[in-house]
């Protein structure tokens, strides 16, 4: 039996047949069998402290009806973080399991203590985590959970980070201030795929991440990390066709406006041009039309709200009387867009919308939506809403991705364990579901009826 003082703890110490136990100041049985155990930076003394902050418990699978009968995953488990345990439920009960037990503690200093409560050795790992609030917070979590799942001899790591956060910096360059015109560049969404291949992580799943065309890296990663991105497109395109521009809804009866799909920068020209194409064979709105804001200055139109009011912009394209919808990214503070709005409502629009695939909603971004021009704002449900639900507006509208990332998780299942029979190996992650099945969208693909809804459409597929 080893015995270990909490006063000579290290940073890392990872548990096997016995586990400290910091609750009861003493050592503890913990299994027979080596457990993902992780305690961050034990400090002389610090062991007393007893300070439970947020808790990721265990998911039991829900029977519903879009959920399947309880499956045996074999080599596989999910292990959730603490940042979204609403999306990691709903993904675990369309996949018929339940995740592995987990513990997220944080002690007065804030570091932060994550505890797996089953054995991992030789397994699979499916690890759900967003960068949310408090992003560093929830990336050392992620950081030091994938530590402990590789200490603790899990097979394969696949990190399914639906929000992948430190992408959406818009400046990758140090101004030019050297007399050579030349300048220091930096990226930190590389900065925290480094972190993550360093800790052990064999294979990312993300949602938009944006691709190359689009002035942003999608491939931050090195070569022996696969990345795989899941479209949420075909989500908005079934929302807007099936709902706001359904031929039995009411405001569809008697406003017809033409519908204008806008790219709120010159970033997302490509990816609201796909949204246009797939809602133009969808929706019976007749002719779909395009614009796009332009001129560079409408980034500093959205970065500093309080920046001069005046007519910075330029529009490429006719929106006067016409339903406009924004195709963005990303709703942080809400003040860009709503600056947008205002410049989109001079210029003639009757009715705006915002589909953005992540919505953040910091500070008093509802109260900016409720006060604003905007009709309704679609986001996924890759990151949480705010705690505090009375500041929710009641034009945000929320799309589920469970579906999809619950797809690509059983996709790999299929094709590793079904097909092929026995446990996959470190090197098999380099296959992803698209390859497979051909599940996920393609930009240069106008099919939009290859993505399935629910897992059970996957299957039929």
């Amino acid at each position: 039996m080893l015995l270990i003082a909490p006063a000579v703890l290290t940073s890392l110490s990872l548990s096997s047949s016995y586990g400290y136990d910091r609750r009861s100041d003493c050592t503890r049985p913990a299994s027979c069998e080596p457990q993902a155990v992780l305690k961050a930076s034990i400090r002389e003394g610090d062991y007393k402290i007893k300070i439970k902050a947020k808790t990721a418990p265990a998911l039991a699978a829900e029977p519903d009806s879009g959920s399947k009968q309880a499956k045996d995953f074999g080599n596989f488990l999910i292990v959730t973080g603490s940042a979204n345990v609403a999306l990691s439920k709903d993904i675990c009960s369309l996949l018929g399991t339940s995740a592995t037990p987990t513990d997220v503690w944080q002690f007065s200093d804030g570091e932060l203590s994550c505890s797996i409560n089953e054995t991992v050795r030789g397994k699979d790992i499916y690890l759900i985590q967003s960068f949310g609030t408090p992003v560093n917070d929830n990336i050392m979590e992620l950081l030091l959970t994938i530590s402990a799942l590789r200490r603790s001899g899990a097979n394969n790591i696949t990190a399914v980070i639906p929000y992948f956060g430190y992408k959406f910096h818009r400046n990758r360059g140090l101004p030019i201030t050297t007399p050579y015109g030349s300048r220091f560049m930096w990226n930190t969404a590389a900065d925290i795929a480094k972190m993550l291949r360093v800790c052990g992580v064999d294979k990312i799943i993300s949602v938009d991440l944006q691709r190359a065309g689009q002035n942003h890296e999608a491939c931050f990663f090195e070569n022996v990390v696969p990345v795989e991105t899941v479209d949420s497109t075909s989500l908005f395109v079934d929302f807007f066709a099936n709902t706001i521009y359904h031929p039995d809804n009411e405001n569809h009866k008697h406003v017809q406006n033409k519908v204008v799909v806008l790219s709120s920068n010159t970033e997302f020209v490509k990816k609201a041009k796909r949204f246009q194409r797939k809602l133009q064979a969808k929706a019976k709105v007749g002719k779909v039309g395009f614009a796009a804001f332009l001129d560079d200055d409408v980034n500093v139109a959205m970065n500093h709200p309080n920046a001069a009011s005046g007519d910075v912009d330029r529009v490429l394209g006719d929106v006067d009387g016409c339903d406009v919808i924004i195709i963005d990214d990303i709703v942080e503070s809400g003040a860009g867009m709503v600056n947008l709005t205002r410049r989109l409502t001079r210029a003639g629009a009757k009715r705006v919308y915002v589909a953005a695939t992540h919505g953040l909603y910091m500070d008093n971004a509802m109260h900016l939506i409720d006060l604003s021009a905007i009709d309704l704002v679609v986001t996924t449900d890759s990151l949480p809403l705010p705690k505090d639900k009375g500041k929710i507006s009641h034009k945000i509208q929320r799309l589920s991705v469970a579906a999809l990332l619950a797809n690509v998780i059983e996709t790999e299942y299929n094709m590793y364990y079904t097909n092929i029979g026995g446990a996959g190996s470190n090197g098999r992650s380099g296959g992803s579901a698209a390859e497979g099945d051909d599940l996920l969208d393609d930009d240069d693909d106008d099919d939009d009826e290859r993505l399935p809804v629910t897992v059970a459409d996957a299957r039929e597929k």
